[in-house]
């Protein structure tokens, strides 16, 4: 019986640690280029402009004064252009994919970042 879990927990670790189109990899730590290869395909594959991947390598979309955009104050979303407003949610939805791709064990590291670079 001990083998037969064991080899499911197995699978288990394998199927998220590939991930698929709909699914971010679930990032095992013994395996973290092999993770961090396939998370940067599955968020290039979510736009074609690539701009979502751009907020993980290039860092968050800042105003004028270089300061985080905080999107829940209605004053500073009511200033963006939409383009501005298109950066910030990339910049959103990365970080929220990143941490989807996290589990457990390693989420509590990050769970204060206000990026995804």
């Amino acid at each position: 019986m001990t083998d037969s879990t064991t080899s499911y927990a197995n699978m288990l670790n394998y199927a998220n640690l590939i991930g698929s189109s709909t699914k971010a990899p679930v990032l095992i730590p013994t395996y973290y280029d092999y993770w961090a290869d396939r998370m940067k395909d599955y968020i290039e594959g979510l736009d074609e402009a690539k701009d979502i991947w751009r907020s993980v390598k290039d860092g968050p979309q800042t105003n004028i004064e270089g300061l985080f955009i905080d999107m829940d104050d209605d004053e500073a979303a009511g200033v963006l252009n939409a383009a501005d407003l298109r950066k910030v949610r990339n910049d959103e939805m990365a970080i929220r994919e990143l941490r989807s791709g996290l589990g457990p064990d390693v989420r509590h590291h990050i769970s204060g970042t206000k990026s995804a670079k």
